[in-house]
């Protein structure tokens, strides 16, 4: 009985580490780093092109996608490229701030990409960290938003050897 209880815990423990262990490149088939022409031919019947491109500190948001479905809610899903290099840094997932919505998305994540490194209640945020991408939902009480963040982790934050 004890092996077989400790066949289970190792290959449950396996499938845990497994799922965390992957690493995710971006969203949809990006990958960080694309230039804004192979986003856009990734995505050629979805995207919007924006009227006035949006500028944001060093970053850009030259198109989007209008009313992208997750799980029967609607998003606009937004393309962020850098100033400098005009590569994909960040792409961010937009709606209203719901609380179902936020674990809905919590729980559409969390099958695919295993328990969150981070959670916090008040403002609500969840947070998934791989090699290549850090995975966000946020909430903004500023504009009332729920905001599910792919993006490069910060690079500074990574150890050095």
């Amino acid at each position: 009985m004890k092996t077989l209880l400790m066949i289970l815990t190792l290959s449950y423990c396996g499938i845990v580490f497994s799922q965390n262990s992957n690493d995710v490149k971006g969203w949809r088939g990006t990958e960080w780093g694309m230039s804004s022409d192979s986003v856009k031919n990734l995505f050629t019947n979805e995207i919007t092109m924006l009227k006035k491109t949006n500028i944001y500190f060093n970053s850009f948001n030259p198109f989007m996608i209008k009313d992208y479905e997750i799980s029967g809610h609607k998003f606009n899903v937004d393309f962020f490229f850098t100033g400098d290099t005009h590569k994909l840094d960040q792409i961010q997932i937009k709606s209203y701030w719901s609380r179902d919505v936020a674990n809905s998305l919590e729980i559409i994540l969390t099958e695919k990409y295993g328990i969150p490194s981070f959670k916090a209640e008040s403002p609500y945020k969840c947070q998934w960290k791989f090699e290549s991408t850090l995975i966000e939902i946020e909430q903004v009480e500023i504009n009332d938003k729920l905001i599910l963040i792919y993006k490069q982790p910060d690079k500074s934050s990574k150890s050095k050897i």
